[in-house]
């Protein structure tokens, strides 16, 4: 039986398949994750379990789906209960430890009462808000002796960055409040280096490149690494990078690597969102809250501003794609890469100028749901594959602990790749489940995707959305009204309330006959 090999999960926030060089980005310069992924597999389609960034990172970590773990949107807490990817490789004898973003806890609330009479500690939230200056009341779950409790949902080790670029707090708040005192309070808008244009949440930022949470989150993961040279038990760390989620701030020189008249646009059709339910049209014409952001119109948002926000977003994946090389290298010096698994990917994409629109919610379009999806293990993932079958978040854990050895607990509702990577059996699924509940619109969205046919449905509601994957994939024509397509909205349907019931959460388990 192999080893059993090291896992290595990077993992970044808001993060669009198609900003990668290795998906086909002209402009944008990845070399490092192009190396990764030419050393191993890249998945063409790997789709999101949830497009926002707590149900789908809980997600990641179970196993399950939001409506099985509970997570249905954001601000709600996974409870502690849940058997986590960490809590599973511990009690299988991994070392666990997560640096930078983890965000299965709120981070704009203390305390979580649930209606049962259950009270949960954010210790993510009093990160935020003690690093912050938040004072007495956070002071009892974020003090200098013992800043939260661990294991951490599994995670031995825990030094948090919660929140994104600039506005990062957490432990990499207070490393930056002792190593680099003169860098803070010097940030935002008015200290950038360029005046602001008005371009959406998007400036030049004044923070060092080597003060950044990207590079303190990848010091403490190579940091993490260079320990476990020395031997002892496998490790699963994940390396999670708060970037290039909004706002839009990359640090030199990354503001200025690349020239927004360099940038295309994404393509646009008249009448495009008349066709979609009437959210995307208001979304776009008069701002909506949203679980995934708060907004102004899009409308208002003039080309070049349009340009500089996709500028500086491939400044700051370029900004993570050097960092991560560091860490590619770190695995290389350190003797470790040969049996340590790694993954890239991310919890979810962004619109990012897609039919007009910017950030995430409940539009359950490519540039949203599809995420960069690279493993790579020598001698046993094959190097350079593309692979083109279905793979969902949900499938990660079942995957990992495939790779591991280590059975899965039960709940699981993914299934594993791992024959699929290793080239000795096909794609394992015909179809992908997405959900996404949008409490701020009353909206239950669930999506079905195959390798022809997207469909989302929303409860309770007569319109929906039908997408030909493969003749339109932009996704410009909404099929749903569409008597030619009838019948495969039919069958599509019939297909996602079967996912819909296979879902159902199987947890608890069956104990006995009666």
């Amino acid at each position: 039986m192999p080893e059993r090999p090291n896992i290595l999960i990077l993992m970044t926030d808001q993060q669009r398949a198609d900003s990668l060089g290795c998906y086909g980005n002209a402009v944008c310069r990845t070399p490092n994750l192009d190396r990764l992924a030419g050393q191993g597999a890249l998945m063409e389609n790997a789709f999101v379990s949830n497009p926002l960034c707590m149900p789908n990172r809980a997600t990641l970590l179970t196993g399950r789906y939001p409506s099985a773990h509970g997570v249905r949107t954001n601000g709600i807490p996974l409870v502690c209960e849940e058997m986590t990817l960490p809590r599973v490789l511990a009690d299988a004898g991994y070392r666990t430890a997560s640096f930078g973003k983890i965000h299965l806890q709120p981070s704009g609330i203390l305390e979580c009462k649930f209606p049962d009479g259950r009270v949960m500690t954010s210790y993510e939230s009093a990160a935020f808000w003690q690093a912050s200056g938040g004072g007495s009341d956070t002071e009892p779950f974020w003090s200098p002796s013992e800043r939260m409790p661990l294991p951490f949902y599994g995670f031995q080790e825990v030094e948090l960055s919660v929140g994104h670029g600039e506005w990062a707090r957490g432990h990499y708040q207070l490393w930056l409040e002792e190593h680099h005192p003169d860098v803070v309070g010097n940030l935002g808008p008015k200290n950038a280096l360029a005046e602001p244009t008005g371009a959406p949440q998007s400036w030049k930022s004044a923070m060092p490149a080597e003060c950044h949470p990207t590079r303190w989150t990848c010091d403490r993961t190579i940091e993490f690494l260079r320990r476990r040279k020395a031997g002892g038990p496998p490790f699963m760390a994940v390396c999670s990078i708060p970037d290039p989620h909004h706002p839009f701030v990359p640090p030199a020189p990354y503001c200025f690597m690349y020239d927004g008249a360099d940038i295309p646009l994404p393509e646009r059709r008249t009448g495009d969102l008349e066709s979609k339910p009437p959210h995307f049209l208001e979304y776009y014409r008069s701002g909506l809250k949203t679980s995934g952001s708060h907004l102004n119109p899009t409308a208002s948002i003039a080309d070049e501003q349009w340009r500089e926000v996709i500028a500086h977003t491939y400044g700051m994946v370029t900004q993570i794609d050097d960092n991560l090389g560091r860490v590619l290298d770190c695995l290389d010096e350190t003797g470790l890469a040969d049996n340590t698994l790694v993954v890239f990917t991310t919890d979810h994409g962004d619109l990012l100028g897609d039919h007009g629109l910017l950030f995430k919610g409940p539009f359950h379009m490519d540039g949203l749901l599809r995420t960069p999806l690279l493993w790579r293990l020598p001698g046993r993932i094959p190097a350079g594959a593309r692979l083109d079958g279905l793979c969902g978040t949900v499938d990660l854990m079942d995957t990992l602990l495939d790779f591991a050895g280590v059975e899965p607990p039960p709940g699981t509702q993914g299934v594993s790749v791992r024959g699929y990577l290793e080239g000795t059996a096909g794609p394992p699924r015909e179809c992908l489940l997405i959900e996404n509940d949008e409490d701020y619109l009353d909206l239950k969205l669930r999506t079905l995707v195959t390798p022809e046919w997207k469909i989302t449905v929303y409860g309770g509601r007569d319109y929906g959305e039908l997408y030909d994957r493969r003749d339109d994939p932009g996704e410009f024509e909404n099929l749903w009204d569409s008597p030619a397509h009838a019948e495969v909205k039919r069958e599509l349907k019939e297909r996602l309330l079967h996912e819909l019931i296979r879902a159902d959460d199987p947890l608890p388990p069956r104990f006995a006959h009666a």
